[in-house]
């Protein structure tokens, strides 16, 4: 997948894109997908540098 398709797909509150989950995060690094189901799940600093930040 491209990062163009990626930027096209993405929610409209994602910040970033993770290459090694494929899915978005918001700006305070929130799994986007569990976010919707209640859950909160944030990535842990160390692996944050990893994301693709998102710009529209």
């Amino acid at each position: 997948m491209d990062i163009e398709q990626i930027k096209a797909n993405a929610p409209e509150d994602a910040a970033f894109w993770s290459p090694a989950v494929e899915q978005y995060f918001d700006c305070q690094y929130m799994n986007l997908a569990f976010k919707e189901q209640g859950k909160l799940i944030q990535v842990e600093q160390q692996f944050r540098g990893e994301l693709v930040p998102l710009t529209k």
